[in-house]
């Protein structure tokens, strides 16, 4: 197996073009007029969503990633704004996003990975204020038409589907949502929760009633497992690839389909969460990371998100992708921090 792999490294850094990547002030590699050039596009150099009224990014040809926390991002395009799930409403003990969520008055397409209410939770109301229809597998498009949202507003996305926007194809890929079974994990969350109700100060009345009405915006429908987590796959008109996916279980027959032949994906945002501990999350995360190839991976859903699981260091998972992928490259965001992409040259410059 270790052979295996070695070779699909190899056959990934022949496939890879350079890659150059300039942080502020400081650049990694011979073209860094390039990661200047990014650095003075407007969007690159705010916190403020475009979505919220901030800047689009002015080359066509550029990109900027958001990660708004948990697994929401927001992707700037040309005239596209689409949001990545939508869990903006936190719970009492989680960081703030920085922003207030009800300022988002943009959006071409709010894309739910599944319904669980850490991703789900505000999609109807931002769609409601937005126009933006949700895209989506069952038991979202369920989940948001329940709260009325017109169902003319919704797009069911079982995997296979394909939908085009300007300059940007999105393929629906049937997933699986990460599996927590058996009693070693029934062992492993009480010790979390006993530790963390040891180590936090106690919830109030009202911090428990938040809790429970942003949790009653969500799904626990079983089926959502098997049937209701979609990842998305967006290839854009110059055949840069993005892969997005908000939790990594096993791999369905689908992904194996669409992935397999794909000599490398440019970038991935791909979900370590769940485990509470890096080891079995390393494990459980990079046979989805191997299948994708990423050439750039963002991890998204490793932050605590209010009493549920413990923020999760990211270096263990990111030093697993570079020791399989010795080209790639890993980032960690900070909420709202511009990663902006030039499509044509690849180049990634990260803003502060």
């Amino acid at each position: 197996m270790k052979g295996k792999w070695t070779a699909v490294a190899a056959a990934f850094a022949l496939a890879s073009p350079l890659i150059a990547h300039a942080q502020r002030g400081n650049s990694t590699s011979p073209a860094s007029t390039d990661g200047h050039a990014l650095a003075q596009e407007p969007a690159c150099q705010t916190l403020t969503l475009a979505s919220a009224g901030g800047p689009a990014p002015k080359n066509a040809n550029v990109m900027v990633v958001r990660w708004l926390a948990t697994s929401n991002f927001e992707i700037a395009f040309r005239d596209n704004v689409f949001l990545l799930d939508a869990y903006y409403d936190r719970a009492p003990s989680a960081r703030p996003l920085g922003f207030d969520y009800k300022t988002i008055r943009k959006a071409t397409a709010i894309i739910i990975g599944h319904a669980h209410d850490d991703h789900i939770s505000d999609a109807t109301e931002v769609a409601m204020r937005t126009g933006a229809k949700v895209y989506g597998g069952p038991q979202s498009i369920d989940t948001v038409r329940a709260q009325g949202l017109p169902a003319a507003q919704t797009v069911l996305t079982k995997g296979g589907e394909t939908i085009k926007f300007n300059g940007v194809t999105m393929q629906a890929i049937l997933a699986h949502h990460s599996v927590r079974e058996g009693p070693q994990f029934q062992k492993a969350g009480q010790a979390f929760r006993d530790m963390y109700d040891a180590l936090m100060p106690p919830r109030t009345e009202a911090d428990t009633k938040k809790l429970q009405e942003i949790a009653s915006r969500g799904s626990r429908d079983q089926k959502l497992q098997t049937e209701g987590t979609i990842a998305y796959l967006f290839t854009f008109d110059n055949g840069y690839r993005f892969y997005f996916q908000d939790s990594a279980g096993p791999i369905t027959d689908q992904q194996n389909q669409l992935l397999r032949d794909v000599p490398f994906v440019d970038l991935a945002s791909i979900a370590y969460q769940g485990f509470w501990i890096a080891q079995p999350q390393v494990d459980a995360t990079m046979p989805l990371v191997k299948l994708v190839k990423p050439r750039v991976l963002i991890l998204n859903h490793h932050d605590e998100t209010g009493g549920r699981f413990l923020d999760m260091a990211s270096e263990p998972m990111l030093q697993a992708y570079r020791d399989t992928f010795p080209q790639g490259r890993g980032y960690s965001l900070l909420y709202r921090q511009p990663m902006c992409v030039d499509l044509g040259s690849r180049e990634v410059f990260v803003g502060r």
